[in-house]
């Protein structure tokens, strides 16, 4: 906290807090604007208050993580619980499915043709490896050897 020394009118040294006085005079601390709120008491412009209440929630987050993760966590947990209420439990094959066709349309066509490509491409690069092991083999193996 940073005082002001000023001398008053009958040449008292007075020492004042910028922010105390903007607040009693209905200014915003941080800026010119008017308060939001009852004059005297709030300290913020409706911008900076919302400005405040995040820096607030931040530093309290931080302060508090591993609780404020956990009723996170808990949240989630009865939300999707809601969202599920009535549905049939499914099967990972299903989940997998929709969370695929989920992905394709999200994504372009060119993207999706990318991916299709690279994934040929893999296909055929395993198929080609396959086959080159397969001959690396029939050429080792001894003439006479059935096992093979």
């Amino acid at each position: 906290m940073v005082l002001v020394e000023r001398i008053d009118r009958l040449g008292r040294v007075v020492y004042t807090c910028p922010g105390c006085t903007r607040r009693k005079a209905g200014v915003c601390v941080r800026c010119p604007k008017p308060v939001y709120g009852k004059v005297g008491v709030a300290k913020y412009c409706a911008w900076h208050k919302v400005i405040a209440h995040r820096e607030d929630h931040l530093r309290y987050r931080l302060r508090h993580l591993e609780r404020y993760n956990k009723s996170a966590a808990i949240r989630q947990a009865r939300k999707r619980a809601e969202e599920r209420q009535g549905r049939p439990a499914l099967d990972q094959e299903t989940v997998g499915r929709i969370r695929g066709l989920a992905r394709a349309a999200a994504l372009t066509p060119e993207r999706r043709s990318e991916i299709a490509k690279k994934a040929a491409t893999t296909r055929w690069r395993k198929h080609r490896q396959r086959e080159m092991l397969k001959r690396m083999q029939q050429a080792t193996t001894p003439i006479g050897d059935t096992n093979a």
